[in-house]
């Protein structure tokens, strides 16, 4: 495993070690940030989502169900903050930046859903986010039932049929629901997700250190994702760094030989060794 060498990364490596219950989700967020934003203050940002449930105590009825704290939440964030989702630019990295997402007041999906978790939390409220193919969810649960929002959307309310419609619209007239679908996920899923984000942005706009380190944080999430340990060693490769590459492409092949790309990954790490020898 690659060392971590700056502040954000060790408190990043450390919080993930931990069970997934535990983990500080706005925080580790925050931290993910810190990394491209060095003068960030994960406390100061903190501190704006605790004002943030704050002014929403007064305004949730007690025992009112998830109706009346959805319309308070979504009152507060999106009436009154004018937090929104950013359609303009939605692939811009800065939608992953939490920070950002509450400096400017806008996100995407996940990030907006993340923010719109963690304020019901400090409210004791039952919100988890929804890993909903192609467009993150979020899902608040009481003794009434289950209901599904949509942060991105300001807050929309969502049926059965409305996600329905949504499946269609992202995998094509032929996808069914299915539960795993609407499921909670987990604090390190979210995470996944939001590096997978910043992966894929990076990538596209040729910023392959910045690829590289998204990848090398979901590989500390997930150590036992092929296609990550994959990537990490091609992108190590790109960026000149040689040895760490020939590691982890030899574990990639040893862990699965039978891989759809194995034979193009054997040749590449007989170029990066003959490059050694020469």
């Amino acid at each position: 495993m690659t060392v971590p060498t700056n502040d954000a990364r060790i408190r990043f490596t450390a919080m993930v070690q931990l069970a997934d219950k535990d983990i500080d989700l706005l925080a580790a967020c925050l931290l993910l940030a810190k990394e491209d934003h060095p003068a960030l203050s994960v406390a100061h940002w903190v501190h704006a989502v605790d004002a943030i449930a704050a002014r929403l105590r007064g305004r949730i009825t007690p025992g009112g169900g998830s109706h009346n704290a959805v319309y308070a939440i979504n009152r507060i964030l999106f009436d009154e903050l004018g937090f929104r989702g950013d359609s303009e630019h939605y692939d811009d990295p800065d939608n992953c930046m939490m920070h950002l997402v509450l400096q400017r007041r806008v996100g995407i999906p996940i990030t907006l859903s993340i923010l719109y978790m963690e304020v019901a939390r400090r409210l004791s409220l039952r919100v988890r986010g929804v890993g909903f193919p192609g467009h993150f969810l979020v899902r608040c649960q009481d003794v009434f039932g289950t209901v599904f929002l949509d942060p991105f959307h300001e807050g929309k309310l969502l049926l059965r049929s409305d996600l329905e419609e949504l499946l269609r619209r992202l995998q094509g007239p032929s996808a069914q629901l299915l539960p795993a679908h609407i499921a909670p996920v987990g604090n390190k899923a979210i995470l996944t997700r939001v590096l997978h984000n910043l992966k894929g942005m990076y990538y596209h706009r040729g910023d392959f250190q910045r690829t590289l380190a998204a990848v090398e944080r979901i590989v500390l999430l997930n150590p036992h994702l092929p296609d990550e340990l994959r990537d990490r060693g091609l992108l190590y490769s790109l960026t000149g760094r040689r040895e760490a590459a020939i590691a982890d492409l030899r574990d990639y092949l040893d862990r699965w030989p039978d891989a759809p790309d194995a034979a193009r990954i054997r040749e590449h790490l007989s170029e990066l060794q003959a490059q050694g020898r020469a």
